[in-house]
């Protein structure tokens, strides 16, 4: 299939601390990788962290402004290009609007570069030829990674923090990192964090430990003589001691103390098991006597 593009720009950008582009639209497409630093991008309305290793995409419809972090050097490899096909603007539209960092990017940003060191020989026809050859791929990558993803561009802060919810309760007993839930939702460990920080006023780490924690106590539960140390074992704590302190901060208990509580508790209604054994016995006997 012919893609019809045409490359406007490629190059780097320095925004100095606190520097902000104001709200705004092209009419081209535009993608950049951060090179270096941390910043903010509002797309559409949203607030997103956006960090070295991580590439975005606008469409020409995509509202949004962009400001550098204060004490950062914010770089970033800047690309504009048109395309004036049909089939071409079609491909656009699965394009994800945010890309974490891997092989397909590392291959894409080494793409990038060739064309950036192609521009000294600028206006030639080789030059328009090997960066359309290298657009087209680049835009075939990323269309076959937002297919990969399912346009995870409709998906809201709500539905990402439910999604890693459930994600993190199936990783259980031994749970997952913020890389690894990052890299399943297919966001950077920045934006998922402050996701949780917005929707939920906690960290991904405390959430995950909250979940063994419940998981914990229900084994304990179950078992009241369970070893302290296999349990911190099962959920992922490198020794007993961290998963008792962790324990008692979230319970207000040590995992002794709750256990024991569920070991008497047993032991009373086996006491009320022989009771009952008992009455009916002497029932029995009373009634077999008559």
């Amino acid at each position: 299939m012919a893609i019809q593009i045409t490359l406007l720009r490629l190059g780097r950008i320095r925004y100095r601390q606190l520097m902000q582009v104001i709200e705004h639209r092209h009419s081209f497409f535009h993608l950049s990788y951060v090179l270096s630093g941390q910043g903010y991008v509002v797309l559409n309305g949203q607030l997103y962290e956006i960090g070295a290793g991580e590439m975005h995409y606008y469409h020409p419809s995509w509202t949004h402004e962009i400001w550098a972090q204060p004490h950062t050097r914010f770089e970033v490899l800047d690309l504009r290009f048109l395309v004036t096909d049909a089939a071409g603007f079609e491909m656009t539209k699965k394009l994800p609007a945010f890309i974490k960092a891997g092989v397909l990017l590392e291959n894409i940003v080494e793409m990038m570069h060739n064309i950036e060191l192609l521009g000294v020989r600028r206006e030639t026809p080789l030059w328009y030829e090997t960066a359309h050859a290298y657009l087209v791929i680049i835009l075939s990558q990323l269309m076959q990674y937002g297919e990969q993803t399912q346009c995870h561009l409709a998906r809201t802060p709500s539905s990402l923090v439910a999604e890693a919810l459930k994600i993190m309760r199936d990783s259980l007993p031994f749970g997952i990192s913020v890389g690894q839930l990052a890299e399943r939702l297919f966001i950077s460990p920045t934006h998922l964090t402050m996701l949780f920080k917005t929707q939920l006023g906690m960290t991904v780490h405390d959430v995950m430990i909250q979940m063994k924690m419940e998981h914990a106590k229900q084994d304990l539960a179950i078992d009241p003589k369970i070893s302290i140390t296999r349990i911190s074992q099962v959920y992922g704590w490198k020794d007993a001691r961290h998963f008792r302190r962790h324990f008692k901060k979230v319970t207000g208990m040590t995992p002794t103390d709750y256990a024991r509580c569920f070991s008497d508790r047993r032991a009373t209604n086996r006491v009320d098991e022989n009771w009952l054994v008992f009455n009916r016995s002497v029932s029995d006997l009373q009634t077999f006597e008559g």
